[in-house]
């Protein structure tokens, strides 16, 4: 090759780089500063020496040295082989120390003014030279990495061939064009016209290809070397074959090194891409399943599945596996994947990956995780997937950012691309947040359908949204039934009961049973099955494991549930064992309880010092139970109280509906416990919301608290009220609220003086009077001490009340009155005794408007006895309910009544269009009682609800003689009901098949014939389809249409009802056997129709 070309490469170099840098290179060598720079040592003195005066810059200094010290010891020895035709053009070593050199010194030649010029920008330029030596020191150490392979190949004394002399001129020329862009950028940033200047050029496609050419041109000079090597070897005589050998043995030993060192460099490179995904490690959840196969053919009936084959055999395939919660998914998700380990290993161009999500680890609960996880696997079985995830890599800054989800996504996409075929298998997807499942599922899968060759297994339970997105993106949905499972199960049992040295102990017919009972009640659940063993292996060899086989819990749930609820002493090991096998800690099993709240009831401290090891959440809340604190308050275990305030429980915490742990202990009299609280700062005063606090733990009802001091009022603990007042609490607090003894409702806003009446806790109401609770103070909801006391029917409470003042006639609350609230309990004798302290009778408040009223709405009659000797108010009526009378009449009150009507009650007066006391005591069967109405002056004709009249009402309940009655006081007997049922009194007697009362509304004038507008029609249409055939025959023998004609005649229903005794009747009597209607068409038709041959 002549030099001639070798010259014009290089001397192009440096015309591209002197235009790129508007530097001469030939006027910069023969500048004073470069007279004494001969060496690399030389040089590296000079860059020292300059940047001395920025002191903060000499440990960047240090590491620009040792990158660029074995670049210029490797150019050096490539300028002394480019030859001297190079060297001419100008000498190459000396031309690369001058680019060195000036691309050193570039990014300072600013820095000065720009300090002068603002001193506010001495920051930022401090910033940017930093940026800019990281940025000399990457690309220094990026060359070096390439530029060491050609010591192997240009060794003193080796003749270059002209081949490899022209590798050497491009990889120097290539150098110059590196170092000229890289002066040319720096020198853009100095001078402010682009923004960041060090990222900038680090990511231009033009330095990376660059950089990327320049592997390339130093791996080509290996192979010009074993070129020029095996030329050499031609030309050497045949017959020195041992000669011949010993060079093909240098050659592959050249060959060799080079390869070495090129694979050291990619595992180099592609640790950092690893250490910079910071992927999960999914062999732990895999080693995790495998040891849980007690058998090994666990799993595999998946493999002879038509469905998995055609997965398998497919050239792109999708499948969802979907099971229950605990039903062996992730144990055959592991035995698919060891099944794929082998396919894939025998299998050219195929790889495997495989995750699997875990509640227990945060680093698998989400999409990110699991798309750093798969590329990470799959780039270390392909060079061509791993130069995805180095491209990766190098797009964020050589790892200077982290990748996006979407980044990831599509990285993965292209790393798929360079397989034949791959396969990703993905357990627990339920496991994986459900928001994360939202925002990433579907285009993930969608990425997968867009590949030619995927073969993607996902297992989950049956969520919603998993269903919703994979059902119609896969190719196959296979649901792990029970049938499916079954084998698994049963092998596993087998295993269990064979090899578990407690199952030693029992007989083959006991174990038989044992495996029997667990096959039948698994319901396809793994988990169950392994729960239900751990707790009868405990009883193995004991006459409790029968009763213990036939008493399971059903579900997995209940299984939970009752381990919480039934935590002592014996079942701590069982609570660490579940631990140990990653149940979470602070899981809330039923009514939303933690295992740290039951254990805290129960009184368990060894328990309870476990499971905060374990990292429980002290201050966890249940939604009806409260904390930890507030359960061991509750129950007054003071050591264990006094361990939860140690660790860090919250002392004023409030929990379910704003209790408190001193509430709590208050409700329950718990003195110590209380002082204890209270030495740890609990607020005496803190107060519950106006909704009720949380029932406590297994507390059987002992109420809903406002404060520490209601609580213990409404307990009736009086010392330990007395120990809160003299503690500062607020006697006339309001707050919160509780059940009283009423039924009706639910009270708020009360004291504690209206708690402790309510409880009837005398001697309290005593000591809190004294104390200076008022009296006659109201709780808005309750009233005021009185009022809950008269409900409540504490006679004696009532008397010290009213000696303190209490206002007998003050009105509040619900009832509004004591009178009015005692009468709504029946309390007789405190009614009397309250009339007889002055309690107004005719008090109008309440939701029944006064006592009276009240009295005979909650069904207490001997109460109203007792109002009505007094000077009521009979004729009251409330805005929203019925008369006093009324009310009686309906309840059956006769003497009631009759006393009313003898104080000339208005006998006929209704409410709200509703009916009269006569309609209402006929309609709810009190005869005696309306049989009373109608010896008073009482309107028989008066119509009800809906226009109902007395007779209407009488003749549909076959009221023989009280509709005499009614008739004989004038009642009509044609009148019409606008929408009742019966429209008529010979309708609703007729429909109801009461004949001998038929007989006296015709004689009393009832219309046979009368036609109303809703079914029944008339009379004879209402008897006969009920077949009520004598009424029918007093009918038709009276005179009634025997062809009346609605949809058809009663002759064609009877036909197509195939009702032959009244079709009979109808025909004795006339019935025209032509008749038609539209639907049936005739008689002989409608009976056709349906097969009645003796009709027909």
């Amino acid at each position: 090759m002549a030099d001639d070309q070798l010259s014009e490469i290089w001397k192009a170099a440096i015309e591209q780089y002197e235009a790129d840098t508007e530097n001469d290179l030939k006027a910069a060598s023969e500048s004073p500063k470069f007279a004494n720079i001969s060496s690399v040592d030389e040089l590296l003195t000079a860059i020292d020496d300059k940047q001395k005066a920025f002191g903060q810059y000499r440990k960047r200094g240090a590491k620009i040295k040792g990158a660029l010290e074995p670049v210029l010891d490797v150019v050096g020895m490539l300028a002394d082989a480019a030859g001297e035709g190079v060297a001419v053009v100008f000498p190459p070593g000396k031309a690369v120390f001058v680019v060195v050199k000036l691309l050193v010194d570039v990014h300072f030649a600013f820095l000065p003014l720009r300090h002068l010029a603002n001193s506010e920008a001495m920051p930022q330029a401090t910033h940017d030279v930093k940026s800019r030596y990281d940025a000399i020191i990457d690309i220094f150490e990026r060359m070096e990495s390439f530029l060491r392979r050609c010591r192997i190949y240009i060794k003193p004394g080796i003749n270059i061939s002209d081949v490899l002399r022209m590798q050497i001129v491009k990889i120097l020329a290539h150098l110059l064009f590196i170092m000229g862009k890289v002066t040319k950028y720096i020198r853009k940033g100095c001078r402010g016209q682009i923004k960041h200047p060090v990222l900038g050029f680090l990511k231009k496609n033009t330095m990376q290809e660059a950089l990327t050419k320049l592997d390339h041109l130093t791996k080509e000079e290996g192979l010009a070397v074993l070129a020029a090597t095996l030329d050499g070897v031609r030309d050497v005589d045949e017959d020195v074959r041992d000669v011949n050998e010993g060079v093909k043995q240098v050659n592959e030993g050249v060959n060799g090194i080079g390869r070495k060192l090129d694979s050291a460099q990619e595992d180099a490179e592609l640790h950092k891409c690893y250490s910079w995904l910071s992927a999960p490690d999914p062999w732990i959840n895999h080693n995790g399943a495998q040891e849980k196969l007690h058998d090994q053919s666990t799993g595999k009936w998946i493999f002879q599945d038509q469905r998995f084959v055609e997965w398998l055999d497919k050239t792109h395939s999708l499948m969802w596996l979907h099971g229950k919660p605990g039903g062996g998914k992730s144990v055959l998700c592991s035995t698919v994947i060891k099944m794929l380990q082998d396919h894939v290993n025998s299998t050219m161009s195929c790889a495997l990956a495989f995750f699997y999500f875990d509640f227990k680890d945060l680093s698998k609960q989400n999409f990110s995780g699991f798309l750093r996880s798969i590329p990470r696997q799959l780039s270390s079985q392909s060079l061509g997937a791993s130069a995805v995830l180095k491209k990766l890599y190098v797009d964020h800054d050589n790892g200077l950012r982290q990748p996006s989800q979407k980044d990831l996504q599509i990285a993965l996409g292209n790393i798929l691309k360079h397989f034949d075929a791959a396969y990703i298998v993905l357990d627990a997807l339920d496991e994986c947040h459900v928001d994360d499942r939202d925002r990433h599922l579907i285009s993930f899968v969608t990425m997968l359908n867009a590949q030619n060759s995927v073969h993607f297994l996902a297992t989950s339970r049956n969520e919603a949204d998993i269903k919703e997105c994979l059902e119609t993106n896969v190719t196959h949905v296979v649901n792990l039934g029970d049938t499916l499972i079954y084998k698994d199960i049963e092998a596993y049992l087998s295993a269990v009961l064979q090899q578990e040295r407690h199952f030693r102990k029992c007989s083959d017919d006991i174990k038989q049973e044992i495996k029997n009972v667990l096959l039948k009640k698994a319901n396809g659940m793994f988990l169950w099955v392994e729960c239900q063993l751990k707790e009868l292996k405990k009883r193995c060899g004991t006459p409790g494991l029968r009763e213990a086989l036939h008493n399971l819990p059903s579900t997995l749930e209940e299984t939970y549930a009752r381990i919480l609820t039934a935590l002592d002493k014996n079942h701590t090991s069982l609570a660490e064992i579940l631990l140990e096998k990653g149940a979470d800690v602070n899981a809330q099993a039923c009514y939303n309880r933690t295992a740290l709240r039951a254990a805290s009831s129960k009184g368990y401290t060894y328990l309870v010092e476990i499971l905060l090891e374990k990292g429980a959440d002290i201050n966890a809340q249940s939604d009806n139970y409260g904390n930890a604190l507030v359960a061991a308050s509750k129950r007054g275990h003071t050591p264990l109280a006094k361990v939860l305030l140690e660790k860090g429980a919250d002392v004023n915490a409030h929990v379910g509906s704003s209790e408190t742990a001193l509430i709590a202990a208050s409700s329950e009299g718990q003195i110590s416990m209380v002082e204890i609280l209270l030495e740890k700062g609990a607020n005496i005063n803190a107060q519950a919301s106006n909704y009720g606090t949380a029932l406590i733990a297994a507390s059987l009802g002992a109420g809903h608290y406002g404060s520490a001091l209601i609580a213990a009022s409404l307990g009736g603990h009086t010392s330990l009220a007395e120990i809160l007042l003299e503690k500062g609490a607020d006697i006339h607090a309001q707050v919160g609220k509780y059940e009283v003894s009423c039924p009706a409702t639910s009270y708020q806003d009360h004291n504690a003086l209206t708690a402790a009446s309510d409880q009837g806790h005398t001697s309290l109401v005593e000591m809190l009077l004294k104390w200076g609770a008022d009296v006659n103070a109201q709780a808005s909801s309750n009233g005021n001490a009185l009022i809950v006391a008269s409900h409540a029917g504490h006679t004696s409470l009532i008397e010290i009340l009213l000696k303190k003042g209490a206002d007998i006639n003050a009105q509040g609350g619900y009832f509004r009155t004591a009178l009015i609230a005692a009468s709504s309990s029946g309390h007789t004798s405190l009614v009397q005794f309250l009339l007889e302290k002055g309690a107004d009778v005719n008090a109008q408040a309440g939701p029944y408007h006064n006592a009276f009223q009240t009295a005979l709405s909650q069904g207490h009659a001997s109460v109203a006895e007792i109002l009505l000797e007094r000077d009521v108010d009979l004729n009251a009526s409330p805005d929203c309910y019925e008369t006093a009378l009324i009310t009686a009449a309906s309840r059956g009150y006769t003497s009631v009544v009759k006393a009313m009507l003898d104080k000339s009650t208005n006998i006929n007066a209704q409410h709200d269009g509703k009916a009269a006391a006569l309609i209402v005591a006929i309609e709810e069967g009190h005869t005696s009682v309306a049989e009373i109405l109608l010896e008073r002056d009482t309107d028989v004709n008066e119509q009800g609800c809906h226009s109902e009249t007395a007779l209407i009402a009488a003749a549909s309940r076959g009221y023989t003689s009280l509709a005499k009655i009614l008739l004989e006081r004038g009642a009509n007997a044609n009148a019409q009901a606008t929408s009742n049922y019966y429209r008529t009194a010979l309708i609703a007697a007729s429909s109801n098949g009461h004949t001998s009362l038929v007989e006296i509304l015709l004689e009393k004038g009832a219309d046979i014939n009368a036609q109303t507008d809703k079914w029944p029609e008339n009379a004879l249409v209402a008897a006969l389809p009920e077949g009520h055939t004598s009424v029918a025959r007093v009918l038709l023998e009276k005179g009634a249409d025997v062809n009346t004609h609605v949809f058809s005649t009663l002759l064609i229903s009877a036909s197509y009802e195939g009702n032959t005794s009244i079709a009979e009747i109808l025909l004795e009597k006339g019935a025209n056997v032509h008749a038609q209607s539209s639907f049936y068409g005739t008689a002989l038709i409608a009976a056709s129709s349906r097969g009645y041959i003796s009709l027909a």
